[in-house]
């Protein structure tokens, strides 16, 4: 990791495609990349505040726990699951 990569103060665990596994994100940098290349949504208003903040973020005019609660909120809207810790497993809602 690098300065540039803003770390967050709190990591968040990403639940891939298969129920279990997981993927750490702590920096905006991660956020950005998973967003713009692995995202399952590429449009709804909190992905494109994300992706706006993030960017405020790299250019420091918003802390880098701006990225993190902009980044739960496109999970929210993505119905990707997030957890502060990882899970032995997750249950989909719905």
């Amino acid at each position: 990791m690098t300065l540039a990569d803003k770390q967050w103060s709190e990591s968040c665990y990403v639940e891939r495609d298969k129920i279990g596994m997981y993927m750490v994100i702590s920096s905006t940098r991660q956020a950005m990349n998973l967003l713009s290349r692995y995202w399952p949504v590429t449009d709804g208003e909190a992905y494109f505040q994300a992706l706006r903040v993030f960017g405020q973020v790299m250019m420091e005019k918003l802390p880098p726990d701006s990225a993190r609660e902009a980044f739960l909120a496109a999970a929210a809207e993505a119905d990707v699951f997030v957890s502060n810790k990882p899970q032995l497993f997750h249950l989909p809602r719905g």
